[in-house]
């Protein structure tokens, strides 16, 4: 204990205010988020930053916090939040201290959060929307959300890729839209080619020619870049308001578009092949074309 003590008094102070701006230059953090996770990343550490200025204002320098009070922050914010969400925050925590550590310059000499268990994750489970039900989102629906609505449920992309879908990546002429999800661009950067439902195109044209640059969704884009969270909450809110739970009790909201109902002719991506092909079954306009 002497030794650690010495080390800990031997280097340099890093205040906790100042650690995630360290932890952001600091060369070994990896380099696996962009701009939104990051962002992420920083209002989780301002969480725990601002829990500590409350309970523990003493503590002013990130070498002194100790692995008693990062449970205690674990039991008073993260719970009642889903085991896979406060999962997420706690390895984010954790991957901070340890660069830190990797860094020599903190006097951090042991990772506080190591000690604090995963929680089993309860994966949620997805159902398929009837023609009813989709019919009771649609009449909810205008704006850019009712664009988002309808890009999710005829191409089957994951939420941001369809928030921040560009008229680069649709040609409007041949009918089909092409991108890198992002789920997997880091993997292997294949791009998937979607043809375009024929509803989905109506919508698409009902933007004038002179506007179709940039992202096909600007205000949500931007909202999503931001923090992606606002748009998954509004979605979860619109289904409430129709009647539709898209959560179970102890789970983490998911929001998934693909597939929402069975008879959506709904584009299946295949990131393996590269290409995408779409059921021959239709729903009809009725539920989605002019409501929609």
């Amino acid at each position: 204990e002497s030794r650690l003590k010495e080390l800990e008094d031997s280097a340099p102070k890093l205040a906790l205010d100042d650690a995630w701006e360290a932890y952001l230059k600091s060369p070994n953090r990896p380099d696996t988020s962009g701009e939104q996770r990051l962002g992420q990343g920083e209002r989780r550490y301002g969480k725990f930053l601002a829990f500590m200025h409350e309970q523990y204002p003493d503590v002013t320098e990130i070498r002194n916090v100790t692995k008693e009070q990062a449970q205690a922050y674990a039991a008073a914010c993260l719970d009642g939040v889903s085991n896979s969400t406060r999962n997420q925050k706690i390895a984010h925590l954790r991957q901070v201290w340890r660069v830190l550590i990797e860094e020599g310059a903190a006097g951090i000499v042991a990772n506080v959060w190591d000690g604090i268990k995963k929680r089993h994750e309860v994966h949620t489970r997805r159902r398929e929307l009837t023609v009813e039900e989709l019919g009771r989102v649609a009449a909810r629906l205008d704006g850019e959300m009712r664009v988002l609505f309808a890009v999710g449920i005829y191409t089957g992309l994951r939420l941001g890729d369809c928030a921040q879908l560009e008229w680069g990546q649709i040609d409007l002429v041949r009918r089909f839209i092409s991108l890198v999800p992002r789920k997997t661009a880091r993997k292997n950067g294949r791009s998937v080619m979607i043809p375009i439902h024929p509803v989905l195109m109506g919508i698409l044209l009902e933007t004038d020619p002179q506007r179709r640059v940039g992202f096909v969704m600007p205000k949500l884009a931007a909202q999503y870049s931001i923090r992606a969270c606002t748009i998954s909450h509004e979605v979860s809110r619109i289904f409430r308001e129709a009647g539709i739970e898209t959560v179970a009790k102890g789970q983490a909201t998911a929001v998934d578009f693909s597939p929402l109902v069975k008879n959506v002719s709904v584009a299946a991506a295949s990131a393996s092949a590269g290409t995408v092909s779409g059921s021959t079954l239709s729903l009809p306009a009725s539920a989605l074309g002019a409501d929609l």
